[in-house]
């Protein structure tokens, strides 16, 4: 039997120590220490049927902004702070990057705070010019995102980051999918065996590898996204468990 209690004091102490600060470390025992939360969803679901969790939904306006192009795009409702902030970047013009390199389109909603930590809550990088009206209304999309409450299986199987690259079919990745990728293809749960084909036909590996080349403030996207999912199950389950 799952010590629920146990998992969430593990998970909020390498919550915690993400927030001070990022390294390939930190960011990696995090993902690992999630990963546990993405075998216990039935489990979680039996135990606490009341407790819903919030997630941001799509629109239709939002998706015919997006389609036809390259995309990257998150909303992490109530957002998240953290202090791990390169010195200096505070002032920098680039504050989203990716890897294109010509015409692209950036967007969010990330403030830095007086105390020198940053609140990000939505990322957005598009391979093309956005027109003066698709920019208005992106960004009234972004202000007026729609919330639906859901179970906690729900939640980890819905969409942490929607994205379209060229040559891969799936337009989103789950909550749990990122976990899982960024915890395998980066060896916080399994050693890569080169002996062995384990996963070598998962979906998700190369996007992964692509959403990591995505970010702000020169920290890549999944460590805001983790640290998200990791908020929302300490925010939902503390002192109820």
């Amino acid at each position: 039997m799952t010590n629920y209690k146990l998992q969430l004091e593990r998970l909020k102490r390498h919550y915690e120590d993400s927030v001070k600060h990022y390294d390939i470390i930190s960011f990696l025992d995090l993902a690992h220490t999630l990963r546990v939360w993405t075998e216990i969803k039935q489990g979680i679901d039996n135990s606490y049927p009341t407790l819903l969790i919030s997630k941001a939904v799509v629109t239709k306006s939002l998706k015919r902004i997006l389609k036809g192009s390259e995309y990257v795009y998150t909303f992490l409702p109530d957002g998240i702070t953290t202090y791990a902030i390169a010195t200096g970047e505070s002032n920098s013009r680039n504050i989203f990057y990716g890897p294109y390199i010509d015409k692209f389109s950036a967007g969010g909603m990330v403030r830095i705070n007086q105390d020198g930590s940053m609140s990000v809550s939505q990322y957005s990088l598009i391979n093309r010019v956005l027109s003066g009206e698709e920019i208005k209304n992106l960004d009234f999309e972004s202000k007026n995102v729609p919330i639906e409450k859901i179970s906690y299986s729900k939640y980890m199987e819905s969409p942490a980051i929607y994205f379209q690259f060229k040559n891969w079919a799936p337009n989103y990745i789950s909550n749990k999918e990122l976990i899982k990728r960024v915890a395998n293809e980066y060896d916080a749960s399994h050693a890569n065996a080169e002996d062995t084909n384990f996963e070598i036909n998962n979906a998700f590996s190369e996007p992964v590898k692509k959403l990591m080349e995505h970010g702000c403030m020169k920290l890549p996207l999944p460590y805001f996204v983790l640290l998200h999912i990791a908020k929302t199950v300490i925010d939902t389950y503390d002192s109820k468990i």
